[in-house]
Order: C-alpha cells, then sequence, then structure tokens
C-alpha cells in the first residue's frame, strides 16, 4: 500500500514537471517518509489514549537517534517495519505499567551497553558503510552508550519511569544490532 501511493505521487510529481529524472529515488524517499509517518502516527496516538505523550515524546526522539547512529535489523517491508515498531512501542508502554528496581534497570542497562559497545554499529548489506563511515558511527555509538547510562542513572534519581524508558530504548537498540550482526554474518 504504501509503495503503491508512493508511486501514484511520484508519477503525479514527473507528470506535473515537479520532478524530472530519478523517481525510484523519489519513490523510495516518499515511501519512507510515508511509513515513518504512520509509525510516529500511531506510537502519538496509542501515547495519547494511554496519558503517555510525554514518554511518547521521549522515546521517538531517542529511540530513532540510536537507530539512524547503531542500525542493526531492517524489516523486509514498510509494513512489517510499522509492525515491528508499534510492537516495540506497545511492549513499552505494558513495561511502564510494571514496577521495576533500579538494580533491574542497572542490570539490562549494563548488558544492553557491552553489546552496543562491541557490536554496533551494524551495517546493512545495501548499505556498507566505508571505513571512515563505520570508525564515526562506532564512536558515536559508544557515545551515545555512555551518555545514556550517565542519563539514565542521573534521571533515575528524579523519575524512575524515565530512567527505565531510556535504558529500554538502548535494550531494543542492542538487540535490534546483535540481530542485525547475526543476519548478516549468515
Amino acid at each position: 500500500m504504501i509503495l503503491r501511493i508512493a508511486d501514484k505521487l511520484t508519477e503525479s510529481m514527473f507528470r506535473n514537471d515537479i520532478i524530472s529524472d530519478d523517481k525510484e529515488i523519489y519513490k523510495f524517499g516518499i515511501a519512507l517518509c510515508l511509513s515513518t509517518g504512520i509509525s510516529f502516527a500511531t506510537v502519538l496516538l496509542i501515547s495519547l489514549l494511554t496519558n503517555h505523550l510525554f514518554y511518547a515524546m521521549i522515546y521517538l526522539f531517542i529511540f530513532t537517534r540510536l537507530r539512524t547512529i547503531m542500525g542493526g535489523y531492517h524489516c523486509k517491508t514498510y509494513f512489517t517495519c510499522n509492525v515491528a515498531y508499534i510492537s516495540i512501542y506497545l511492549i513499552f508502554e505494558f513495561l511502564i505499567g510494571l514496577e521495576w528496581e533500579f538494580q533491574n534497570i542497572f542490570l539490562m542497562e549494563l548488558f544492553s551497553s557491552v553489546l552496543i559497545w562491541c557490536y554496533a554499529p551494524s551495517e546493512h548489506k545495501n548499505k556498507p558503510l566505508s571505513n571512515d563511515e563505520y570508525r564515526q558511527f562506532r564512536l558515536k555509538s559508544r557515545i551515545m552508550v555512555i551518555m545514556m547510562v550517565i542519563g539514565s542513572f542521573l534521571i533515575s534519581k528524579i523519575n524512575l519511569l524515565i530512567c527505565f524508558e531510556f535504558v529500554y530504548i538502548l535494550s531494543v537498540n542492542a538487540i535490534l544490532v546483535l540481530i542485525g550482526e547475526r543476519r548478516r554474518s549468515i
């Protein structure tokens, strides 16, 4: 569905002389924007229904930022990507309703940080990184891990749920990096 809409929009832009060539690039960009918009809008809608808009804003900002730096598993279709993205957020919504102790959060964070430190960035076969890019993303990944650990520790004194959110986002990214690396090596 997303690809059909992107195709129609691209064709319309081409017919109206808005674009002149590179239709496939425009189609890809439009499809990516539509898919991302659907995922973001759905997360925001869920957060409005659960009265967690503030948490959703943090989630969208940090999760997206980490994914662009660390890479990791990518779904094969926009549909499965949207389902996975929304499911990951729904799991977060469920988990913030549980009681969390700092020790458990710390163990999750430690495990996730080690995984990211060792394996990030995880490049995709369709978008390989040059040696320079790999080193830059590796450094950025490690800086982000340090920032997330420090940030979660500091915020834990004020709001344990936001601390958990930081660690959950870090953990999900660690899992996605690990899956991405595993699939790449097969």
